[in-house]
């Protein structure tokens, strides 16, 4: 009878730490999109330097400033109108690190149609963009 309690305390425990596990992965995919949101909208009111300061250090390096990034998406005429992400997730790689991908649609301010397309790394307590695309 103990041995039959012990095995039941052990798979309880067991599924109480799935559970826990996959509230804190439903907690980062919900803080990657409220991330991957301010972003979007900060490009879409014209806010670049917000915009800028959410990039990951490697994509600010690799971008320059805020103020190539404003030239990037005006030169394109990629600044959205209206978008909504209609695919997202994270997951975890070998070094334990938490990416999210977002995916979705947008209309941009001449009215052209696309996907906007996300990745973000979770940094300390904030998520951070690695990379975006903006196509047609």
């Amino acid at each position: 009878m103990y041995r039959k309690m012990l095995g039941i305390t052990t798979i309880s425990a067991l599924l109480l730490a799935l559970v826990l596990s996959g509230c804190g992965a439903v907690q980062g995919l919900q803080e990657a999109t409220q991330s991957g949101t301010h972003f979007v909208n900060a490009i879409k009111d014209g806010q670049f330097e917000a915009a800028y300061a959410m990039f990951h250090p490697e994509l600010q390096h690799e971008v320059g400033a805020a103020d190539d990034l404003q030239k990037m998406i005006e030169d394109n005429q990629a600044r959205p109108k209206e978008w909504g992400f209609t695919s997202t997730n994270v997951k975890v790689d070998e070094n334990q690190n938490q990416i999210a991908t977002l995916e979705g649609s947008v209309t941009y301010e001449d009215g052209r149609k696309g996907a906007v397309t996300l990745e973000l790394l979770k940094v300390g307590d904030d998520w951070k963009v690695t990379r975006f695309n903006f196509s047609w």
